[in-house]
């Protein structure tokens, strides 16, 4: 970040609390503004710091707003007690940057106060922007995991002996702040495709009121909703997200998305190629079996045998006709083939990400300004990872009966888009300090 000169204008800045208090990684308690005007100023001492010191504001709000329990309120800022403000953005085209001319949404502010509650339509507006769906899809659907939407802890009431499950609503045939985050309320797809995995459950849905998109047609939110049954499996692979899923590939494709393999001059392959283009030309011959139908599953296994085999790979190799690059990127992390990582990176165009000399992938964890986050995905076109800091709570489902069970929930707490230079700064330095607690502590203060 950089220091803001007090002469600019300053852009309207929001703040998002939760009963009064901070809810994104400190539990300040704030002066609310009133009848009578504006809220007290609120001040603090020391060094603005990112993450560390100062009062963290944002400019674009549906980034940072989780719909239960938040407010969201306009801020008025003394620029000239001192204020940080975003880096320039580093995409060539100032439209496509996700953030306008800057690299981030977050401002420090010095001296701050809030002036006015942000509610009702200009709440959905700032927070989701919200439209209506002209045309509704033929079919709808929800991506469940044991009948609970997975980035909540909502509960879908479920069809019982042949008949659709309850309805659900949520303010009748407004839009709630609970919808206006993709992961609470009732959230729904036209596109199972999007956003599958292979532990969700896809079940098929009726709504009933207006539909709501943000954008993307695919993501979809309504006000009163049921489930009417959940799809097979072989509905699931004419949609193409069955168990071919799993290994990235789409059932119409089956073995003929191999032949490349079989077509290409074996002079000079790999020793990891020349396995996988063996069991693509030979495999189950001997038994007589049509692999036409598990082809490709098979070369795919042969081909993460070959990475844990510790196989020589070269150059971009086989990767780029073979999907799910991410799962074999941590599949070749973690056994240590480091011709399979630099393959990996090669066809995807990454540049390693390295904390304390080791390579980092999907899921991994690291320290970054005082939180430990995961990596949740890599946007390698802008040379960023996102990484999150994660809150747990304990949910008991079905209390005092003999089937009550914990269940341990997560919430996003922090949420960073991390540039690579600057993330090889701060490795550099932690892996300097590495072991030091007082200087782990600078570290902190530095970040």
């Amino acid at each position: 970040m950089r220091q803001f000169d007090p002469a600019a204008p300053v852009p309207i800045l929001y703040k998002i609390i939760a009963n009064g208090k901070s809810c994104h990684g400190g539990d300040h308690e704030w002066s609310l503004p009133g009848n009578d005007g504006p809220g007290e100023w609120h001040e603090v001492d020391g060094d603005l710091v990112q993450c560390q010191n100062g009062f963290h504001l944002t400019t674009h709000t549906s980034r940072r707003f989780y719909g239960q329990g938040d407010e969201l309120y306009e801020v008025e800022v003394d620029a000239s007690a001192g204020m940080l403000m975003p880096k320039e953005t580093r995409a060539e085209n100032e439209d496509e940057a996700e953030f306008g001319p800057y690299d981030s949404d977050e401002w420090v502010a010095r001296r701050v106060r809030l002036v006015r509650k942000i509610s009702g339509n200009e709440l959905i507006d700032l927070v989701r922007k919200l439209k209506p769906l002209e045309h509704v899809p033929e079919k709808l659907y929800a991506l469940l995991e044991d009948a609970k939407e997975p980035r909540s802890s909502f509960e879908w009431p479920v069809p019982k002996d042949g008949q659709p499950g309850d309805w659900v609503e949520r303010n009748g045939d407004g839009v709630s702040t609970e919808m206006l985050r993709s992961g609470d309320g009732i959230h729904i797809t036209s596109n199972p495709n999007k956003g599958y995995r292979t532990s969700y459950e896809v079940w098929e849905v009726e709504a009933s009121g207006t539909i709501w998109f943000d954008g993307s047609k695919d993501d979809l939110y309504v006000s009163k909703a049921r489930l009417i049954r959940r799809l097979t499996s072989s509905e699931l692979d004419k949609l193409g997200i069955g168990v071919y899923k799993k290994y990235g590939s789409r059932p119409n494709l089956h073995w003929r998305r191999y032949e490349w393999i079989r077509k290409r001059d074996p002079e000079g392959a790999s020793p990891a190629e020349q396995f996988v283009r063996l069991m693509a030309t030979h495999g189950d011959v001997s038994t007589g079996r049509d692999t036409s139908e598990d082809d490709s599953k098979y070369v795919r296994e042969a081909l993460e045998l070959a990475i844990r085999g510790g196989l020589e790979f070269k150059g971009a190799d086989i990767f780029g006709e073979i999907g799910d690059a991410d799962g074999y990127y941590a599949c070749a992390i973690g056994s240590g083939n480091e011709t399979a990582c630099v393959a990996i990176e090669a066809t995807i165009g990454r540049k390693p990400w390295l904390w304390l000399g080791k390579r980092l992938y999907a899921q991994s964890s690291f320290s970054w300004c005082g939180f430990t986050v995961r990596i949740t995905s890599f946007m390698d076109a802008k040379d960023q990872i996102v990484a999150c800091a994660y809150s747990t709570s304990v949910r008991v489902r079905w209390p005092g009966s003999d089937y009550a069970q914990e269940d341990t929930e997560s919430r996003v707490k922090k949420r960073f888009v991390i540039d690579h230079a600057e993330f090889e700064d701060v490795a550099k330095r932690f892996r300097a300090y590495n072991g030091r607690t007082e200087s782990l502590k600078k570290l902190a203060e530095w970040m």
